[in-house]
């Protein structure tokens, strides 16, 4: 055991936080078309996300800002019991069509467009209940902020400590992060499909709430005879 971790030291652990306002949203949507055979069931999804895309750039939603997060093809069963006329074995579940989806994840950096985009994804009949991820673009600065807060509390604490048990703080061993946590996802829900089409979804950024842990370990100073 090294001589400085026995030397007599307080450990404090904190938390720290900082809120800010939320500027981009994030969401996916979803087409979903069905067909009696795969090419054309395909065919319907691949226009309909076409539009759907087309529609997001007319937001000046840029590329980049645009991503597919899945593709789907499965079929389609019928599983009503049919018996046959012959007496033989009743027949199992058939396949009466396919059906094609597409989910396309949406980052709204305007977050003042976000009822607009929602409301026309709803117009061009997207398959999606409206999960949405209300968030920071650049979230290091508030980060960072909770990160000061953080240590704050924890010298406060030690100091707090120190008083009680008539003791003076020497130097700090060691300060290390534990962990941080973003606001949890998603931020907010509504069933787009009852939207009114006559007027944007609304909207409520509110703030969102980054915290960061951090662990400090400061000497118990030590008078010299």
């Amino acid at each position: 055991m090294s001589q400085e971790s026995e030397k007599p030291h307080i450990a404090v652990t904190a938390e720290g936080s900082a809120t800010v306002v939320p500027d981009m949203a994030v969401t996916q949507f979803t087409v979903l078309r069905e067909a009696p055979d795969t090419v054309e069931a395909m065919e319907d999804a691949n226009q309909a996300m076409a539009d759907v895309i087309e529609a997001m750039k007319g937001f000046g939603i840029a590329e980049r800002d645009l991503q597919t997060a899945g593709f789907n093809v499965r079929p389609i069963y019928d599983h009503r019991r049919r018996e046959p006329v012959d007496g033989s074995e009743p027949e199992g579940p058939r396949i009466t069509g396919y059906a094609v989806s597409n989910t396309l994840t949406v980052r709204i950096r305007d977050l003042a467009k976000t009822g607009e985009v929602l409301t026309k994804a709803v117009e061009l009949g997207v398959s999606a209940d409206g999960n949405i991820q209300l968030t920071t673009a650049e979230p290091q600065a508030i980060i960072d902020e909770a990160r000061r807060d953080a240590v704050e509390q924890a010298m406060a604490k030690a100091k707090t400590l120190a008083e009680a048990a008539g003791v003076s703080l020497g130097p700090i061993m060691s300060l290390s992060e534990g962990s941080y946590s973003r606001p949890p996802v998603p931020m907010a829900r509504m069933e787009m499909a009852m939207a009114d089409q006559g007027s944007a979804v609304p909207i409520e950024a509110g703030e969102n709430e980054y915290t960061v842990n951090v662990t400090l370990k400061i000497a118990i100073d030590q008078p010299t005879d």
